[in-house]
């Protein structure tokens, strides 16, 4: 096969592969202005959206630490399209935002208390603060009107990519006293 040949086989290859994949021109790169005013359908969320929801985070945490609930009770239900698919509701309990038990509703003590650490109310502002901070990320969340804590986060990805979304609900949180202590109601 001559040199001439196998140029030609090439560019014809080449010419199929651009052809094939979309290839074309490039568009005109838009101004600061135009890419704040108006996001791309399915896009990223805007800042003005993400500092809103950033505000309402730190309005609902100080009213989570005014409570100083250190030790609760509360019931967590997570739904997700992810491995493994507790029995909900489940029951925590947390001392100073660390899982100290958890079980089922029914009372059964389960042990995978590493696995559930994340759930506690400080760490579930620290989780909807990064899904809220991730422009990739379409976020809702909402608070208990009275202690400020998350009572619902979901996420999913902007691009509602199958099965990527998270939702996680925090009920009937109530202080509970440790051996040897009393309870102090949330102020």
């Amino acid at each position: 096969m001559s040199f001439m040949n196998k140029l030609a086989g090439t560019s014809f290859c080449v010419a199929l592969l651009l052809m094939l994949g979309g290839c074309q021109p490039a568009k005109p790169v838009p101004n600061a202005q135009a890419v704040a005013e108006e996001a791309p359908p399915g896009g990223y969320t805007p800042a003005v959206e993400r500092d809103s929801l950033l505000a309402a985070l730190a309005l609902n945490e100080r009213r989570w630490r005014s409570a100083r609930l250190r030790t609760y009770e509360a019931e967590l239900r997570i739904d997700c399209f992810c491995p493994p698919q507790p029995a909900t509701p489940l029951v925590l309990r947390v001392n100073a935002d660390s899982l100290v038990a958890l079980r089922d509703k029914a009372g059964h003590q389960l042990f995978s208390l590493t696995l559930y650490s994340r759930y506690g109310v400080d760490s579930l502002f620290r989780m909807a603060e990064t899904a809220i901070r991730d422009s990739g990320q379409k976020v809702m969340v909402r608070y208990d009107s009275k202690l400020g804590y998350p009572r619902e986060i979901h996420t999913d990805t902007r691009w509602a990519i199958t099965d990527m979304w998270l939702r996680i609900r925090l009920d009937h949180v109530r202080p509970v006293a440790l051996p040897g202590t009393r309870v102090a109601p949330p102020t």
